[in-house]
């Protein structure tokens, strides 16, 4: 098993021997091979630096253990009763770039549809706007938005199932922990 920081394209699933040394089976995200390294989003943050702060805050290694905390109140509770769940409560993870990628096309698109009388010059990336994960799971998306373009006014996730959310608020009290309010950047209760 190789647990180097991986980019996360699709999922792999990796055959490994638990503590009892029984087969266990990972979840591992795979290197997405497309990814540009030296890429910056319309804010100008460099999209590795973010990937690193996410990679810290929800290892590839984990993944099986974030899918778990989905099942624990989400679609488990109908396998375990032989009926098929629900489509809407399964966990995934979007890939990091293609996510960065589609953020800064998005606005791209929308500000192109911008009349020319209004004054964009304040708007070159999202400042001034919301940012809202529907089914924000383990609120790794929100995290990556909120890096991706500080001048966002807000970047919210909203979860149904409390296993998943739990996850993300305690990723959100690690960084809380590591901000600095004397920083000069937006405290962290603004995301």
């Amino acid at each position: 098993l190789d647990d180097s920081p991986s980019d996360g394209l699709g999922i792999a699933m990796a055959k490994v021997n638990d503590e009892n040394d029984n087969d266990a089976t990972l979840l591992i995200p795979e290197p997405n091979p497309t990814a540009d390294r030296e890429a910056v989003s319309l804010s100008g943050v460099s999209y590795q630096t973010v990937l690193s702060g996410l990679l810290s805050l929800f290892p590839p290694k984990d993944l099986s253990l974030r899918n778990a905390a989905s099942r624990k109140d989400g679609y488990w509770q109908y396998i375990s009763q032989g009926k098929e769940p629900p489509k809407h409560l399964t966990y995934g993870e979007f890939d990091f770039y293609f996510f960065a990628e589609l953020l800064d096309r998005a606005r791209y698109y929308y500000k192109s549809g911008e009349s020319s009388t209004e004054d964009n010059s304040q708007r070159d990336g999202w400042e001034g706007m919301t940012f809202t994960d529907i089914g924000s799971g383990t609120g790794r998306l929100v995290f990556a938005a909120a890096a991706l373009h500080p001048g966002f006014k807000l970047c919210r996730g909203v979860e149904v199932l409390p296993a998943i959310q739990q996850v993300a608020a305690k990723n959100l009290d690690k960084c809380r922990k590591l901000s600095t309010s004397d920083d000069g950047g937006k405290e962290l209760n603004d995301y």
